[in-house]
C-alpha cells in the first residue's frame, strides 16, 4: 500500500513538472520602450516584430553560433599551427663590471661598449600530420 501511494505520489510531481515547463518558443524578450497607446499594426509587421523577439528563436541563433565556434576551434587542430616573435635590443656594455679589467701600455681599451642594437624576428611553424583525436572531434563538431 505504501508503494502504491509512493509511486502515485512521484507519478504526480513528475507530471506537474512536466506539464510545467514552458515552451521556449512561446516566450519573448521585451524591445525597445513600451508605450501605453496601442500601435496599428498590419499581420506582417506583427508576425516581423513577434520573430524579432521570439525567445527560441534567438536562443536557436545564439545555439548557432556557439556549435559554429566549436566547429572552427576543431578545424585549427587539423590546420598548421604559425607563430612569430619580434623583438629589438639596444644595449650598452660596462666591461669591466664583467671582468674585462686590462690594462695594457700604449693601448687604450674602452671600458664601455655601445651602444648597440640588434633586431630578432623568429617564425615558427608546425603541424601534426594525423592526429585521429583531432579529427575525432572535427568530425563530432560537423553533426
Amino acid at each position: 500500500m505504501r508503494f502504491t501511494i509512493g509511486c502515485f505520489t512521484l507519478g504526480l510531481l513528475t507530471a506537474a513538472k512536466i506539464l510545467g515547463q514552458q515552451n521556449q518558443f512561446q516566450g519573448s524578450v521585451p524591445t525597445g520602450e513600451p508605450s501605453s497607446t496601442p500601435i496599428p499594426l498590419t499581420l506582417h509587421e506583427a508576425i516581423e516584430r513577434g520573430l524579432k523577439a521570439n525567445l527560441g528563436l534567438l536562443i536557436r541563433d545564439s545555439e548557432n553560433e556557439t556549435a559554429r565556434g566549436e566547429r572552427l576551434r576543431a578545424l585549427s587542430a587539423l590546420l598548421p599551427q604559425l607563430n612569430s616573435r619580434v623583438g629589438e635590443t639596444v644595449q650598452q656594455l660596462n666591461l669591466e663590471t664583467v671582468g674585462f679589467n686590462f690594462h695594457f701600455p700604449g693601448v687604450s681599451i674602452p671600458t664601455i661598449v655601445g651602444p648597440f642594437h640588434y633586431t630578432d624576428v623568429r617564425a615558427y611553424a608546425s603541424w601534426t600530420a594525423f592526429d585521429y583525436g583531432a579529427r575525432k572531434n572535427y568530425r563530432a563538431s560537423q553533426e
